[in-house]
């Protein structure tokens, strides 16, 4: 199982493929962050079900709503979305979220 992916802080450009969904196996940490990726986030996030650590995509130009499909990540310890020109009610894209998975986890947006 994979668990580390890191391409942070590498200038690269382009949109987030809808293919981050065949990540399946990813569980530690995925930083994108501080690049100049855009586009919207794809639907696909929510398939990364193994992730528990830090997904970081922070200091981006995302665009679009934050999808619902997040939620059914695994995600439980770090979400990074801000500085990004993101829009959605976080509250309501994150409601898949176990309360137990949630409880310990850091979640920063800005709208």
């Amino acid at each position: 199982m994979s668990s580390n992916f890191n391409l942070g802080y590498n200038s690269m450009t382009g949109s987030l493929p809808s293919q981050i969904g065949n990540m399946v196996n990813m569980s530690s940490y995925f930083y994108l962050r501080y690049n100049s990726f855009s586009g919207s986030l794809p639907s696909e996030i929510g398939s990364m079900v193994n992730m528990r650590s830090y997904f970081l995509l922070q200091s981006n130009a995302f665009s679009g709503s934050i999808p619902t499909e997040i939620g059914a990540a695994g995600f439980q310890r770090l979400i990074y979305l801000d500085t990004n020109q993101l829009t959605a009610n976080l509250s309501y894209a994150i409601a898949g979220l176990k309360a137990h998975e949630a409880a310990g986890s850091e979640i920063r947006y800005v709208e």
